[in-house]
């Protein structure tokens, strides 16, 4: 059987043909990567003594097989002692089993190797999708010194909800409008072109789409046509007053000295808040 249906209704009779790794299926195309949730508390750890640390509740995902720690209710991992003039790393997991009959989930103590410099054990990373046994998430890191231990460390991700992924696209969404595009943090560009007039030192006003709200934004000018005669153009009226407020510029340019008078035209953007 090639495909197998999910999401139907078969006779009662028949033998149950939804199982644990079908689920796990789905969660995983949904959910993608191993992580935490973030619900609850996430699986805080507290530190009771030398040889145990607590892990609070929560909910995690290893390649779409999910469990909890109920409110309320924790996990108590056991530390051996350490041992003195040595540094040792623990890890705390969580560990799915794939066995003949039944599965298996814990959470469990990977016990490293004491020594001068700590290193972290071996964690195993099985693709239980395509057939592997055992699959391990790193949730903390338990560094013991001597015979204390110093710290532990977080090595899980926290899995965004749909309303936490939402709020992050919100906050680099835009508003488009002609000739401009304001982002949600504040930032507006907006852009256009002006013509100068024929005269040799000549100035524009610019009115913008929308107003800054201060005039610390940048203004850009990018010469256009007829400009390959330009001596000079700058951000201000012809004798260099800045005339720039929160809805407008003025640029001014001048031509070189013995060019014939015309137009030009010019591209111009602006970035600020």
């Amino acid at each position: 059987m090639a495909l197998k249906a999910l999401t139907l209704n078969t006779p009662a009779a028949d033998k149950a043909h939804i199982f644990a790794e079908d689920d796990a299926a789905i969660y995983q195309s949904i959910i993608g990567n191993d992580g935490v949730f973030d619900i609850g508390e996430k699986f805080k750890t507290t530190v009771i003594s030398n040889n145990k640390v607590r892990v609070g509740n929560g909910v995690l995902n290893v390649q779409g097989h999910i469990a909890r720690t109920v409110y309320g209710d924790y996990t108590d991992m056991t530390i051996e002692n350490g041992v003195s003039g040595k540094n040792r790393n623990d890890l705390i997991v969580a560990k799915f089993t794939v066995g003949s009959d039944s599965d298996t989930f814990v959470l469990e103590v990977k016990k490293g190797v004491a020594g001068t410099t700590a290193t972290d054990p071996a964690v195993t990373k099985g693709d239980l999708y395509n057939g592997s046994k055992v699959r391990e998430l790193p949730l903390w890191r338990v560094k013991i010194e001597n015979l204390s231990i110093v710290k532990v460390e977080q090595m899980f991700t926290v899995n965004a909800t749909n309303k936490g992924l939402l709020d992050k696209i919100n906050e680099f969404g835009s508003e488009i409008g002609t000739n401009y595009i304001k982002y949600a943090n504040g930032l507006l560009i907006q852009w256009g072109s002006a013509t100068h007039g024929a005269y040799m030192t000549v100035r524009k006003d610019v009115t913008l789409p929308l107003a800054y709200k201060d005039t610390s934004y940048e203004v850009l000018i990018s010469p256009a046509r007829n400009c390959n005669v330009v001596k000079n153009y700058w951000v201000a009226d012809e004798a260099g007053n800045t005339r720039k407020t929160t809805k407008g510029f003025s640029f001014s340019s001048q031509l070189e000295s013995n060019s014939s008078v015309h137009e030009r035209d010019f591209y111009w953007t602006t970035i600020g808040k």
